[in-house]
């Protein structure tokens, strides 16, 4: 009703939870500390939980579910233009005045 976008994710059973784990923190930790950097927000479960185990096939998988980041994605095959050299260095600046509260 509000108009927000979703991504559903459901990792691989064969991924370490860990590593999902800290992308997620990893992300937690971006809107806590500076909403103006541009990546997708978690989506908490009605349980407050940040991740939800699903059943595919008889195997449990870890899902999350984030909200939709629109944009473009560079094709490996193509340079990227000049002005997202200056845009991804302003996102790594952003994000580098953040890491010392990791």
């Amino acid at each position: 009703p509000d108009g927000e976008q979703y991504v559903p994710q459901v990792q691989s059973a064969s991924e370490r939870r860990d590593v999902t784990d800290l992308q997620t923190q990893a992300l937690e930790h971006v809107a806590r500390h500076d909403v103006s950097i541009p990546v997708p927000k978690v989506v908490r479960t009605d349980a407050g939980g940040l991740h939800a185990t699903v059943q595919v096939g008889g195997t449990a998988h870890l899902a999350r579910l984030v909200t939709f980041l629109p944009g473009e994605t560079f094709d490996d095959g193509e340079p990227l233009p000049a002005t997202a050299y200056e845009a991804i260095g302003g996102v790594e600046g952003a994000m580098a005045r953040h890491a010392d509260g990791v």
